[in-house]
């Protein structure tokens, strides 16, 4: 695998855990304005800096690759 296909992979895969993050954070945020649901939106917020983690981390190694 040459270093284009890398870093190639390595954006895709960059792209995918951040459409995951926003999608679990709007899905949990949705769950929490549900009547009775108020609870959740301490899990959005844990979700939402839990993704910011390993998107932080998961840019600062497509960085190293380029």
């Amino acid at each position: 695998m040459n270093a284009d296909t890398r870093i190639a992979l390595a954006l895709l895969a960059l792209v995918i855990l951040v459409l995951a993050w926003i999608g679990g954070t709007v899905a949990c945020v949705v769950y929490a304005c549900q009547p009775g649901n108020a609870g959740a939106l301490v899990l959005a917020m844990l979700v939402a800096c839990g993704g910011w983690a390993f998107v932080h981390e998961a840019r600062e190694h497509v960085g190293g690759l380029v």
